[in-house]
C-alpha cells in the first residue's frame, strides 16, 4: 500500500467488514444494497494508536479474525486487535447513503492502553508491504525499503509475538514454523503450538539484502505456502519459505515489480505492473517470460495505482489508474493442455534449482529429479478489455464487493474517492447467446446459465461457476416451457427456431443432402428456388458430358454475351494428358467462341423448319437456340405437344395453358383450358377463361376496349395463378414485360419467354437487369444466369448474409472452386461447412463431402494429403510403388505430376514377388 489509500476487505467470509488505509487505518461495515435502498458503508473506529500508517493487511486466522498488521514509517509492524475497541451495542443507521458515515462509537471501558505486539528490525526504513499467507494464517511478510547489507525481506511467525492479547475462549493461534511436522501433501499436521511470552521475535526467515522490496505476495503449491516478491526494482522472486534461505529462488527479471496480485482461482497465475503502466501476467511455472501482456490508454497517460484480481470471477483482473474515474476490466480465457500431452521434459531449459524446491512439496522428501509439475498447464488469452460505468469523481483505490452470499448477484467494486467518501460501481454485462448446433439457444448473464432447446424443455443451471462436464446428463432444475416462456410468444419461439436455418441445414444434410443431383431434387421438392437450382445443374452436367463446352461456367447471361475462350469438357481435358499422366506444356486450341456455338448448335437445328416454334427477328439465333436449351426450353413444336400432353396428365392445366401461350400458340393454350374434364369450381374457372381468350387476336390493333379492361380485372384476381395471371396482364396491355417481371413465375420460364420475345438490345438490357437483381436479393436460382462463374461466387454471397446458408454455397461452389475459381470467400464457406459438420458430429457426412470435392479436382492431394500406404516387409516397397511426386513444378513454374519410388531399407531399388501376407499398413 506504500502510504497511498487502500481498501483491505476482511478475508473471512461471513464478514461484510473492510478497512481503509492511508495516513490512519480506519474499519467500516458494508450495508449490502435492497430492493429499496443501495449499499452503504458505516464507519465504525479509527486505529486506536496515534500512528502514521504505511500499509497494513488483514489476517485470514478464523481464530484471530480482528487481527491486523499495520506497516510503520520506522520499519516495525504493529499487530492490532480492531474488535476489542469496538463498542458491543449496535451501531446507529445512517439514512445519507453510501458516502456518510456515522459517528465514532468506541467503548471506552475496553480500549485498551498497552503497547500491541509490535516486530522490530535493526535499523530504521520504511515498510512498504504486510502480507498474510491465506493458508498458513500465522505466517506475515514484511517489506522494507532498501538499507545496506540488511534483509529487507522478513518472515514472521505472528503467533510467537501474539500471547496475552488472545480474546478469552479462543484457541491459540497455529505453531511455529520450524516446529511444525508436514505430511506427504504440506500441510500442518502438529499440534497448536504454545504461545511465546515476549513480544519483540526475531523473523524466521530473511531474504533479499539491500533490495528494497516494493511488493509481496503469498501463493500455495501442494498446500505449502509460497512467497512471491518484487525486488531491487528488477526482479520477481518466488521463495518456498521451506527451503534452505539460501536456496535459490525462482526468479522473472522484469521490471513490473508493482502490485503483485496471485489470481484466486489458479495459484501458479500472478499479475504486477511497471512504472510505465504495463500489466503482465506470470505464470509460476514459466519462468522464461510473462504469459500475457496488458496495456490500456489511461495506464499510459496516467501512473496505475491498483491491480486485482476478482475473488468471484474467475478470469477478471481490474486495475485503476490515478486521478481517473473509470476501472479498466480485463476478461481473461484460458486454453488448456493436458500435462499427459506434453513431455516431462518440456519444463527443463525453463526451471532452476528454485523450481526444484517448489515442486519438492508434492513430496515429503526433496528429490534430485528433474522436476515436474503435476496438473495442467494453461495459456492465458485476453478475450476482451472493457471499462466499468465511469465514477463521479476521480478513483483512488478500489476493492472487489464479496458476495455475501450465493444469490447469483452481479460482481461489484467499491471506489473510493480523494475526499474520502465511496461509490459502488455495479459491473453490469448484457447477456451472452449462443446457438446450439442442434437449433436450440443458450443464454448466460455471467452466473446462470438457461438452454433453451426449441422444443418444450427450458433447463436452467443456477451455479454456472460449478459446472462440470460429465457423460450423463442430469434431469434436476428442469422446467416445461410455460413457466419461462410467456404464452404469447411461446409458438412463435418454437417454429422460428425449428425453422432456423441451422436446423433446416442440420435436417438436410442427415437426408444426404450433398452433391448428388438426383438426391438433393429429392430433398429440395418443397423448396422451389433450390430445387430448380439443383435441376439446372444436372441440366448443365448432362449437356458437359455431352458436348465440349463446360456448361456448369457458363450461365445464360454469358452465353447471350459470348463463351469464354478455353471452355472445355472433361473429356478434353484428360485427352491433354500422356500416357505416363505428366501434363503437356502446350495447351489444345479450342476455338473460337462463336466456333464453339456453332459445333454445339449444329446437331440441334431441326431439318424441318415448320416444326420450329416463333421467335423474333435475331442476328444472335445460336446464341438464343443454345440459352434456350440451358433453361430446358429447346423444344420444337412436336416436343413441345408432347411435353404439354404430360402436364395435362397430371391436371397441371394452367402451366400448360401458359407455356403454350408464351410459344405462341394461343390455339393451343385455348384448348389446354377448355379440355378441363371436372365439376369443381376451378375446372369451370378454366372453361371460362378459355371463353375469355377466345377473343384474343394477336397482333390486332383494333381491340375492344371493354374487352381489355375485363382481362386486366382478371389478371388482378388471379393471385395464386401466376400462369393465368400473366396470360390476361400481357393480353390487356399487350406488353410482354407484364410476364417477364411476373414474381410467381420461375426465373427460367421468364428468361425462355425473353428469349422468344424480346429484341437483342432488349434482351442485353433485360438478362443484364435480371442478373444484377439476383445478384443483389442472394436468389440461387439465378444461378441460370450467372452460372458457376465468379459472378456465382458474389450472388452466393449475398445468400450465406441474408440467408445463412452456407451448406447450399459450399456443395455448389465446389465443383468449380477450386479448380476453376480461386476465391477466399469460397474456402472461407467450404471450412465453415466443414466445422459445422464437425460440431454436429456428423463424421460421415463431412468425409463423404471432402471426398466429393476431391474427385472434381485435378489433384485430391490439394484437399488430404495421402497418409496410409501399403509396404512390403522385405523388400521395403510400396505396393503401389510408382507414386506421383506432390507440388513438383516444371522450369515455367507449372505443376507437374512425377513418378517416385518409395524404398528403404535393406533391398532398397530391388522388387520381389511376394505374396498380400508379406505387407503391411504403414
Amino acid at each position: 500500500m506504500a502510504s497511498s489509500p487502500s481498501i483491505i476487505w476482511s478475508p473471512h467470509p461471513d464478514s461484510n467488514k473492510f478497512l481503509v488505509g492511508g495516513t490512519e487505518l480506519k474499519l467500516y461495515e458494508w450495508i449490502p444494497a435492497t430492493s429499496d435502498t443501495p449499499g452503504s458503508a458505516h464507519f465504525l473506529l479509527s486505529n486506536i494508536p496515534k500512528i502514521v500508517v504505511m500499509c497494513a493487511d488483514w489476517s485470514p486466522d478464523p481464530y484471530q479474525r480482528d487481527l491486523i498488521a499495520i506497516g510503520l514509517i520506522t520499519g516495525k509492524t504493529l499487530l492490532v486487535r480492531m474488535q476489542s475497541d469496538i463498542m458491543d451495542s449496535p451501531y446507529p443507521s445512517s439514512t445519507d447513503g453510501i458516502n456518510s458515515p456515522t459517528p465514532l462509537y468506541r467503548n471506552p471501558s475496553r480500549s485498551s492502553t498497552k503497547q500491541p505486539p509490535t516486530l522490530g528490525v535493526k535499523m530504521s526504513r520504511p515498510c512498504n508491504v504486510v502480507s498474510f499467507s491465506q493458508t498458513h494464517p500465522h505466517l506475515l511478510a514484511c517489506g522494507l525499503d532498501k538499507v545496506r547489507n540488511d534483509p529487507c525481506l522478513l518472515v514472521w511467525d505472528v503467533s510467537q509475538a501474539i500471547d496475552g492479547d488472545t480474546p478469552t475462549g479462543t484457541t491459540p493461534s497455529t505453531p511455529h514454523l520450524t516446529d511444525r511436522k508436514f505430511n506427504s501433501l504440506g500441510m500442518d499436521s502438529s499440534v497448536p503450538y504454545p504461545s511465546s511470552a515476549y513480544r519483540e521475535q526475531r523473523p524466521i526467515l530473511q531474504y533479499g539484502s539491500s533490495e528494497a522490496i516494493t511488493s509481496c505476495t503469498w501463493s500455495a503449491h501442494a498446500g505449502s505456502p509460497l512467497l512471491i516478491a518484487g525486488m531491487g526494482y528488477k526482479y520477481l522472486r518466488v521463495y518456498d519459505i521451506r527451503a534452505d534461505a539460501n536456496a535459490a529462488p525462482l526468479q522473472f527479471s522484469t521490471k513490473a515489480v508493482y502490485g503483485t496480485s496471485i489470481d484466486p482461482f489458479n495459484p501458479y497465475r500472478m499479475a504486477s505492473y511497471n512504472e510505465e503502466g504495463v500489466i503482465k501476467l506470470w505464470d509460476l511455472r514459466k519462468t522464461n517470460d510473462s504469459v500475457l501482456t496488458l496495456n490500456s490508454e489511461s495506464s499510459t497517460k496516467h501512473a496505475l495505482s491498483k491491480i486485482a484480481f476478482s475473488p468471484t470471477r474467475p478470469g477478471l483482473l481490474a486495475s485503476v489508474s490515478k486521478d481517473t474515474p473509470i476501472v479498466n476490466l480485463w476478461d481473461i480465457q484460458e486454453t488448456s493442455i493436458l500435462q499427459n500431452a506434453v513431455p516431462p521434459t518440456s519444463y527443463g531449459s525453463e526451471t532452476s534449482s528454485g523450481l526444484r524446491a517448489i515442486t519438492g512439496f508434492a513430496s515429503s522428501e526433496p528429490t534430485d529429479n528433474t522436476p515436474h509439475i503435476p496438473g495442467s498447464s494453461s495459456v492465458p488469452v485476453l478475450w476482451r478489455s472493457r471499462e466499468s460505468a465511469p465514477s463521479s469523481k476521480p478513483i483512488t483505490t478500489f476493492g472487489f464487493i464479496p458476495r455475501m452470499a450465493d444469490d447469483g448477484s452481479v460482481p461489484s467494486l467499491l471506489t473510493m474517492h480523494r475526499d474520502g467518501q465511496f461509490e459502488s460501481i455495479d459491473l453490469e454485462e448484457a447477456s451472452k447467446m449462443t446457438w446450439q448446433p442442434t437449433g436450440g439457444i443458450m443464454a448466460t448473464n455471467g452466473t446462470e446459465l438457461l438452454s433453451c432447446g426449441g422444443y418444450p424443455a427450458v433447463r436452467r443451471f443456477p451455479e454456472l461457476s460449478r459446472l462440470h462436464i460429465s457423460d450423463v446428463r442430469s434431469q434436476t432444475d428442469t422446467y416445461e416451457m410455460e413457466e419461462c416462456v410467456p404464452a404469447e410468444i411461446r409458438g412463435n419461439v418454437i417454429d422460428s427456431l425449428g425453422n432456423d436455418i441451422s436446423v433446416v441445414m442440420r435436417k438436410r444434410v442427415k437426408m444426404g443432402y450433398s452433391m448428388e443431383y438426383q438426391k438433393n431434387l429429392s430433398i429440395t421438392r418443397d423448396d422451389h428456388k433450390l430445387h430448380e437450382l439443383w435441376a439446372w445443374l444436372q441440366k448443365a452436367d448432362e449437356l458437359t458430358k455431352s458436348g465440349r463446352a463446360d456448361y456448369t461456367n457458363q450461365g445464360v447471361y454469358f452465353i447471350w454475351k459470348g463463351l469464354a475462350k478455353g471452355s472445355t469438357s472433361p473429356q478434353s481435358r484428360k485427352s491433354s494428358m500422356s500416357t505416363k499422366g505428366v501434363m503437356r506444356e502446350t495447351p489444345p486450341d479450342y476455338g473460337s467462341p462463336k466456333k464453339t456455338l456453332e459445333r454445339l448448335s449444329a446437331k440441334e437445328i431441326p431439318e424441318d423448319d415448320d416444326d420450329m416454334l416463333g421467335m423474333v427477328s435475331t442476328t444472335k439465333r445460336i446464341q438464343r437456340d443454345l440459352a434456350l436449351k440451358m433453361c430446358g426450353f429447346d423444344y420444337t413444336k412436336s416436343e413441345l405437344e408432347q411435353e404439354l400432353i404430360r402436364l395435362e396428365s397430371i391436371g397441371e392445366y394452367d402451366q400448360a395453358a401458359g407455356w403454350a401461350f408464351f410459344c405462341g400458340l394461343t390455339d393451343r393454350a385455348i384448348q389446354a383450358l377448355g379440355s378441363v374434364r371436372g365439376t369443381g369450381e376451378d375446372d369451370q374457372q378454366r372453361k371460362l377463361m378459355s371463353a375469355v381468350l377466345a377473343g384474343f387476336q394477336p397482333g390486332s390493333a383494333d381491340v375492344n376496349p371493354t374487352w381489355r379492361q375485363l382481362c386486366e380485372s382478371l389478371s388482378q384476381d388471379m393471385i395464386d395463378r401466376p400462369y393465368l395471371r400473366a396470360i390476361f396482364a400481357f393480353i390487356s396491355s399487350n406488353d410482354w414485360y407484364r410476364v417477364l417481371n411476373e414474381p410467381r413465375l420461375s426465373l427460367k420460364e421468364r428468361v425462355a419467354v425473353a428469349l422468344r420475345v424480346l429484341e437483342d438490345e432488349q434482351l442485353t438490357v433485360y438478362l443484364e437487369k435480371s442478373t444484377e437483381r439476383v445478384i443483389e436479393e442472394g436468389d440461387v436460382e439465378g444461378v441460370l444466369l450467372t452460372g458457376l462463374s465468379q459472378r456465382a461466387v458474389d450472388l452466393f454471397e449475398q445468400t450465406v448474409n441474408r440467408y445463412g446458408d452456407v451448406q447450399t454455397a459450399s456443395l455448389v461452389m465446389s465443383y468449380v472452386a477450386p479448380q476453376k475459381i480461386k476465391d477466399k470467400r469460397v474456402e472461407d464457406w467450404v471450412e465453415s461447412y466443414r466445422g459445422l459438420l464437425d460440431r454436429w458430429q456428423l463424421w460421415h457426412q463431412r468425409a463423404k463431402f471432402d471426398i466429393e470435392r476431391g474427385k472434381r479436382m485435378n489433384n485430391a492431394s490439394e484437399i488430404a494429403t495421402p497418409q496410409v500406404y501399403v509396404r512390403c516387409t522385405y523388400c521395403s516397397q510400396t505396393l503401389g510403388h510408382s507414386l506421383q511426386a506432390q507440388n513438383v513444378r516444371n522450369r515455367d513454374g507449372k505443376r507437374m505430376n512425377v513418378q517416385t519410388n518409395i524404398s528403404a531399407g535393406r533391398a532398397s531399388g530391388k522388387q520381389k514377388v511376394t505374396d498380400m501376407s508379406s505387407y503391411t499398413v504403414k
